[in-house]
């Protein structure tokens, strides 16, 4: 592979002692890229941000997604859906007129948002029922915050609480 975007080839040959004249073509490549995101997991909505990175000059990036294309070095994208996401940018070199295009497949995966869901056995807290029990009726969680209101929190799954 050649280190420079271009590269001059040179040919001499010789036969009977005698040399001929040089001749001379060029080479070139394609632009050699890379890019990566800040983030590759996160809960929705995600915003990454997507930076391609390169040692060659004079190169133009296109970002390229379903629905439009931006250009620039680096762009920023809101993954508003719970799904993988495949990314892809594409390098034009304005010194070779050459061109790329790079894939990664389920770079970024966002998380769905939980939706936090709890019941009271008491839904207004008086003298006689100034002590409430909290039930968390989310699924599949681990880590729960809960504030009163009053400056307490919790961190348990289904705490008790008195307002005095």
């Amino acid at each position: 592979m050649l280190e420079n975007q271009i590269a001059a080839i040179r040919l001499q040959v010789e036969e009977f002692g005698c040399k001929s004249d040089w001749a001379e073509a060029s080479a070139k490549r394609k632009p050699l890229f890379d890019f990566s995101t800040d983030f590759t997991t996160g809960c929705q909505p995600l915003q990454i941000l997507a930076k391609a990175t390169t040692s060659d000059e004079n190169i133009d990036f296109k970002w390229l997604t379903d629905s439009l294309v931006t250009t620039g070095i680096e762009q920023t994208f809101i993954l508003p859906d719970a799904v993988k996401y495949d990314f892809s940018v594409s390098a034009y070199s304005n010194l070779t007129a050459c061109s790329d295009t790079l894939f990664k497949n389920d770079l970024v995966e966002v998380y769905p948002k939980p939706m936090a869901e709890f019941t009271v056995d008491f839904p207004v807290a008086i003298i006689e029922h100034a002590h409430l029990q909290f039930t968390n009726q989310t699924p599949e969680v681990e880590i729960f915050y809960w504030d009163f209101g009053d400056g307490v929190t919790s961190a348990d799954e289904n705490p008790q609480h008195s307002y005095f």
